[in-house]
């Protein structure tokens, strides 16, 4: 079954050890497997735009984050195809819950989000193992191109 992606105001009615999946309200084409991703980023506008942008262009996004917290938990949970995460965000920084994830062995890769592209932040980036940095400033598609990159790379070839 497709679920509606989890959002700030199911964050702020849902602790993170019950996370709850409602039903999405369209189904795709029956046999399709969409690449499923996570977006956490503390900006809601931008969070729900990209969202949007990447439904639309055929990624399944099962859950939005605003905190660091929360974006760690739905990863884990949700073991998505793939992480968008924000490099600054309250709680835990996107590094951070980078680095969460590398402890707990979880092979969700990451790819990180920043306004902010000074090459300190893209080196620590790659130190902490993401799977590629874009920046805020990409167009859509340009982001939605990474994230199909690397969720190609990483599933078996049928």
């Amino acid at each position: 079954m497709q679920r509606r992606p989890l959002t700030d105001t199911d964050q702020a009615d849902t602790p993170a050890t019950s996370l709850a999946l409602l039903p999405a309200p369209t189904e795709p084409e029956r046999g399709v497997r969409l690449p499923t991703v996570v977006i956490a980023d503390d900006h809601a506008g931008y969070r729900e735009g990209l969202a949007r942008s990447l439904a639309e262009q055929g990624f399944d996004v099962i859950g939005e984050a605003a905190d660091g917290p929360f974006a760690l938990a739905l990863i884990q949970d949700l073991q998505p195809d793939i992480a968008l995460v924000d490099v600054r965000m309250p709680g835990l920084d996107g590094i951070e819950v980078l680095q969460w994830l590398e402890l707990q062995r979880c092979e969700v890769p990451v790819v990180l989000l920043s306004a902010f592209s000074e090459p300190e932040i893209v080196a620590a980036a790659h130190r902490a193992g993401a799977a590629g940095f874009i920046d805020k400033t990409a167009g859509r598609g340009a982001i939605s191109g990474r994230l199909s990159a690397v969720v190609r790379a990483r599933r078996p070839a049928a």
